[in-house]
């Protein structure tokens, strides 16, 4: 018996659900500071029309959240999505084993691995032109939030 493939919603998260624009400048320096980039996110704000698009489409959908954080900063990530509400049926960060990879390239894997548990997704919303390249060759709608790329 086949079973059936349940349709679901992605969102990517840093510039998508959580506004990074406070914590840039870790990036507009070389080396960059990645770590405390990522470690200032607990005090990111939302953007507030985008988590009233979560809110409605999480009534109709399952929403997976995907972002390339590295898996250590789980519990701060989790934390701040629990503080705004945000609530998904999984969410997928960088395994420590694809740290370093291209992002576009680690959702890939997850895309892989949510189609493994037997969901397709029918829309995306992502703020990486080659995230979005990624996901529309994969045959999924993608939509731009907001609409540029926001790593200098």
């Amino acid at each position: 018996m086949l079973t059936k493939t349940k349709e679901c919603v992605i969102f990517d998260l840093d510039g998508v659900l959580a506004d990074v624009r406070h914590r840039l400048h870790y990036l507009c320096q070389e080396p960059k500071h990645w770590e405390r980039f990522f470690a200032a996110s607990v005090k990111d704000p939302v953007f507030p029309s985008t988590k009233k698009l979560y809110m409605q489409l999480n009534y109709k959908w399952d929403i997976f959240i995907f972002t390339a954080r590295p898996n250590r900063y789980r519990m701060i990530t989790e934390y701040w999505l629990r503080q705004h509400g945000f609530y998904c049926e999984a969410l997928f960060m960088c395994p420590d084993e694809l740290e370093g990879t291209s992002p576009h390239l680690v959702k890939k894997q997850m895309l892989k691995d949510i189609r493994a548990r037997k969901y397709e997704p029918i829309m995306v919303f992502e703020d990486s032109s080659i995230n979005i390249a990624m996901f529309r060759a994969e045959g999924i709608t993608c939509f731009q939030l907001p609409d540029e790329d926001w790593v200098p």
